[in-house]
């Protein structure tokens, strides 16, 4: 059999998959297989296979995508759940994914009541528990702001359409299953995980149980953002690199030991499966042990295959068991950077080590640019000289370690004591390098999600500077890469649309300003929660953030590395509580607060962090103003220095995109009656205050203002009934058209000169 023979069989499969799930990147790769086809002149019978083989893989995604249907309905209460896989503690919460005893995946959810109960559970419980539980089924969340993680698209991905919050579980009544060698793979990896947990240092559990069993639970936020930010988040995983490293030492070490290369070969195949399952299944272990296992039963039958036929035949087989898998970040990048080292292997023909792993590492990173802008906006400037340094770390020292450590908890634990200190220290210092590194500037590059015409141009690019690396041309490879990059650097300053998005932060206000061709961008308040008391057990690690998990992101997403002004209102933790995990990833060049505001321990916070980071910082008061080529800003209220609260609110008026726009925080009737006293206002849009309670937005308001459209922004069933139908009544009966975040998700205002329109998000 010829030499990648596979490839245009996997391109072909690639291809119809995406015409059926994505139909312009189906396009894309339709008009790419048939140049690959075109250059390559094969015979007729050849071509129409390969066009047969895409209609098949179309009809196949399109069949899985419109089978993949829940027989559950919301009404269901009570339920018989098998919890097949692992499921994850976190505080009082217990969650994972269980089958019903309809065969249908859910997720569930179950806050646990007490701490005697959490420890009854975590003693008894299983892999493979079946329970009877009752409670109420939901749907997963729509991403509700542009560029956020859909996470009611990614489980339908996984064929899981329910979220089940558990109301009642009997645990007394749960009973273990028959057991079988799946659930016994699965039970050693949960025995072994609660080992590290219980053993092991707790400075090096996290990563113990990251690098043993592939699960990065354990790690803490801090340092799974200064991994991923730095380059080297696939260190932290089981990698195509990891899995080789394991089973080439282990095939040297038992063929050192006197077993016969064949016999070895054997019980590699046998092994690899159970390790996959062990380690958690991911899509890049899948992979790589994948192409082991057919690298070798390609030898035992004697067929000359590349290990590019193998990437391709194990990629097939992924696309055939679930088409879906192609939307896996961690499958897209592992293909992806797999596949473009085997093409480029004459680059890798090189004498010295530290030039190899050099290269190595520049072919991955080039590669997966557009996958890791489109997913995360960034990307690190300096990964390529930090994974010099933390590959052989990992691969040759922390990870050896780590198993040899494990080994000897499970024969001679004593040893450890010797060992436990050694590794501590190692952990600890690189961990605290990682923080370290993570906290200098200009580290990250933020391009912002790529347009898809970008998106698509980057693969062409991509191309052609391995090119000119094949010929040696470094210089003119590293030019086409760095343009590519530069285009998408500064496109946004090329686009003279401007945009304005209330954006949904649940019960709390957060306004982005963009004006056009970037001449600024200005946020208004920067929503938050409050943060409730807890007893230790109680507490959840991986809490949600609005600054860190919602913000933050969507800034990132397009491509908005400096804010120019941000204003925050007053000092309630709704308005200002994500304000400094912004302020410690967005250049921010100037921030207003109202007069005395920073008296409140919240705000003084915030206050210390803007002289640490040197932002300018002005109290805004009745009278300031600005104004840039396309927009004029005015700051109304307050007029004194003493703050009071709600009704010291900064009150701004901004007149951009046409429109005549009062943004009013939560300033309620005093207030609102102070600002028609001393000003004859006549605006479009309201950004109703208080998100609509009723101490605000008064009829003698309304009928001064005489708004068009009309803001809330408040949270999906809050706890304080906003907005009250009192003010819903007053809008409605003076034919204001009101958008509500609650209801729409985030509110934009796209607008070209002095037109524009409103949209929401989801639309």
């Amino acid at each position: 059999m010829k030499q990648t023979t596979m490839v245009p069989i996997a391109l072909s499969s690639l291809t119809g998959v995406l015409l059926a799930l994505h139909f312009a990147w189906g396009a894309f790769f339709l008009l790419l297989l048939t140049l690959h086809l075109l250059q390559r002149k094969p015979s007729l019978p050849t071509f129409i296979f390969l066009f047969v083989l895409t209609f098949f893989f179309y009809t196949h995604a399109t069949f899985n995508e419109q089978g993949s249907v829940t027989s559950l309905s919301a009404t269901q209460q009570n339920f018989k759940l098998s919890f097949q896989e692992m499921v994850e503690w976190d505080g009082n919460l217990m969650k994972g994914e269980v089958i019903t005893s309809k065969g249908e995946r859910i997720i569930a959810r179950y806050e646990i009541n007490t701490e005697n109960e959490l420890l009854f559970l975590k003693e008894n419980w299983k892999v493979g528990m079946e329970c009877r539980a009752a409670g109420t089924l939901s749907q997963p969340m729509l991403n509700t702001n542009e560029n956020a993680f859909n996470y009611r698209q990614y489980l339908q991905q996984k064929e899981i359409y329910w979220v089940l919050n558990i109301e009642e579980l009997k645990i007394k009544d749960c009973v273990p299953p028959e057991r079988n060698l799946l659930l016994e793979l699965k039970e050693w990896r949960y025995n072994g995980m609660k080992i590290i947990k219980n053993h092991f240092p707790a400075e090096i559990v996290g990563l113990s149980q990251a690098l043993i069993f592939g699960d990065r639970n354990e790690l803490s936020e801090e340092s799974l953002q200064a991994y991923q930010r730095l380059g080297v988040i696939h260190l932290l995983a089981i990698s195509g690199l990891h899995v080789g490293f394991l089973f080439s030492l282990l095939y040297f070490l038992l063929v050192r030991l006197g077993m016969t290369k064949e016999s070895t070969q054997t019980l590699l195949l046998i092994l690899l499966p159970i390790y996959v399952i062990i380690t958690g299944a991911s899509p890049p272990v899948i992979r790589a042990a994948g192409i082991v296992m057919i690298v070798i039963l390609t030898k035992k039958l004697q067929w000359n295959w590349s290990l590019l036929d193998s990437l391709s035949l194990s990629f097939l087989v992924f696309l055939l068991i679930n088409p879906q898998v192609l939307f896996n970040i961690g499958f897209q990048l592992s293909y992806i950077v797999s596949f473009s080292l085997m093409v480029s292997s004459s680059l890798l023909n090189i004498p010295y080590r530290i030039l190899q792993l050099l290269c190595v590492t520049l072919i991955s990173q080039i590669v997966s640019i557009p996958i890791i802008l489109y997913h995360f906006f960034e990307f690190s400037i300096i990964s390529l000289i930090v994974n010099l340094f933390y590959v052989p770390l990992f691969t040759f020292i922390i990870l050896p370690l780590l198993l040899v450590s494990f080994l000897l908890q499970l024969t001679f634990p004593f040893v450890n004591s010797l060992l436990f200190p050694v590794l501590t220290v190692l952990i600890s210092k690189v961990d605290e390098l990682s923080i370290l590194l993570n906290k200098m500037p200009f580290i990250t590059l933020v391009l912002g999600r790529p347009a898809d015409w970008l998106l698509m141009l980057y693969p062409g690019v991509i191309i052609l500077t391995f090119l000119q690396f094949e010929l040696k041309k470094w210089m003119k490879g590293c030019f086409l890469i760095m343009s590519i990059l530069s285009v998408h650097y500064f496109l946004p300053y090329l686009d003279s649309k401007g945009e304005i998005m209330f954006i949904d932060v649940g019960q709390g206000d957060c306004i982005l300003i963009v004006l056009p061709n970037r001449e600024a961008v200005y946020m208004i308040d920067t929503g938050g929660a409050i943060q409730f008391e807890a007893e230790d057990w109680e507490k959840i690690k991986n809490t949600y953030s609005v600054g860190k998990d919602t913000i933050v992101p969507l800034l990132k997403s397009k491509g908005i590395r400096r804010i120019d002004k941000l204003l925050l209102t007053h000092s309630d933790m709704d308005h200002i509580g994500g304000a400094r995990e912004i302020i410690n990833e967005i250049n921010i060049n100037q921030i207003i607060i109202s007069p005395n505001s920073n008296k409140k321990p919240e705000m003084e916070l915030i206050v210390q962090e803007a002289h640490e980071k040197n932002i300018d910082l002005i109290e805004g008061r009745k009278g300031d103003e600005w104004e840039t080529k396309s927009s004029h800003f005015f700051i109304l209220y307050p007029e004194d220095d003493k703050y009071e609260g709600n009704n010291d609110s900064l009150v701004l008026l901004g007149k951009f995109g046409g429109k005549t726009w009062l943004f009013t925080g939560d300033l309620e009737s005093d207030g609102e009656m102070e600002l028609i006293r001393q000003y004859q206002l006549i605006i479009d849009v309201l950004k109703v205050g208080h998100h609509g309670s009723n101490s605000s937005t008064t009829e003698a308001f309304l009928d001064e203002l005489q708004p068009e459209i009309a803001i809330v922004s408040a949270g999906r069933k809050n706890r304080y009934g906003h907005p009250h139908p009192e003010v819903m009544s007053n809008l409605s009966s003076r034919k204001i058209k009101v958008y509500q975040t609650n209801l729409d998700g985030a509110i934009h205002y796209k607008f070209l000169g002095n037109n524009g329109t409103f949209t929401t998000y989801p639309p």
